[in-house]
């Protein structure tokens, strides 16, 4: 019998599929002029550059899941936290996009974590991440929105239905959510201790915050590619934090989707080539992907590197 989750990963992965089709068959269609941008010394550079960046935001994120433990009354180091993330987040490149949230329960409830704590900071850290870039695209999607608003009636109707599929993929994956919420027996105590502690508060505006900093150097790296693509300086640095607030967000809640491929390059290619030519955004959507990739393989094999605690974690819930 397949299971309302099971239906809806193969959905997703349905739709994952389709989207890279699509983006291969464009690629194809202007690799031939989109070849010759990849090659170009500067892109390397740009790689290297996203790479440092990249591993920058892993620690921003590693940091901002630490803080977000911290609130629950985990007792955590920096160095354990760093090493769970770092290995288990390789997990999203396996199909189904949910073995990174496992592969940390099982690594944090190895370390003697609480795993009620484990899945509840993953839960806020998704529903956190969730906020702080719907918030950020607001901010910095005005421009783009206004600028490229006649374009609309150009929406194509498959557009509109994969707008409308991540959009309920996205109500769906909230309900899910909000029924393991309900489900798990210790989540009150969890949250009272969140809600009633001052530095529990506190943890979680530094999380925001350091979700945000993730966000500014990854967008950082498509600004960069984007320029050492397109040879040009004057790309709005707004609308470029718009792109990739939107499509990551779309790869994100996309379930089935290892890591958002196929839906993030899609949904990136649709909106870059309205301020470049199609070339230059199947080549920045393409170099982006090779650079992120990297970036998680680089990060992984340092999560290996990483020391094991000299000492065991705990919960502490007052």
């Amino acid at each position: 019998m397949i299971t309302r989750k099971r239906l809806t990963h193969l959905a997703g992965s349905a739709l994952a599929l389709i989207a890279l089709v699509y983006f291969g068959h464009t690629m194809a269609h202007y690799w031939t002029k989109s070849s010759d941008a990849i090659w170009h010394p500067a892109v390397a550079l740009s790689i290297c550059c996203s790479l440092a960046l990249g591993a920058a935001g892993y620690f921003f994120s590693a940091a901002s899941w630490t803080q977000i433990c911290r609130a629950l009354g985990l007792d955590i180091n920096s160095v354990t936290a760093c090493r769970i993330y770092f290995i288990s987040q390789f997990g999203k490149y396996l199909p189904g996009n949910v073995a990174q949230h496992a592969g940390r329960l099982a690594m944090g409830v190895r370390e003697k974590l609480s795993g009620t704590a484990v899945a509840t900071s993953q839960l806020i850290e998704i529903l956190l991440v969730i906020g702080s870039f719907a918030v950020l695209a607001t901010i910095v999607g005005s421009s783009y929105l206004t600028q490229w608003q006649p374009d609309v009636i150009r929406i194509k109707p498959w557009q509109i239905l994969l707008a409308i599929t991540v959009a309920v993929f996205a109500s769906l994956l909230a309900l899910r959510l909000v029924r393991r919420w309900n489900r798990l027996r210790h989540f009150s105590d969890l949250i009272h201790h969140l809600i009633a502690s001052r530095q529990g508060i506190t943890h979680l505006g530094s999380a925001i915050l350091l979700i945000i900093a993730n966000a500014a150097t990854t967008t950082l790296c498509l600004y960069i590619i984007a320029i050492a693509v397109t040879g040009s300086h004057a790309l709005p640095v707004m609308d470029i934090s718009f792109i990739f607030i939107v499509s990551w967000l779309a790869g994100f809640v996309t379930p089935g989707a290892p890591a958002g491929l196929g839906v993030r390059e899609t949904v990136m290619l649709a909106m870059l080539s309205q301020i470049m030519g199609m070339s230059d955004a199947v080549a920045t959507s393409l170099v982006f992907r090779i650079a992120t990739t990297g970036t998680d393989l680089l990060i992984f094999f340092l999560g290996l590197c990483l020391p094991s605690p000299r000492r065991s974690a705990s919960t502490v819930i007052p």
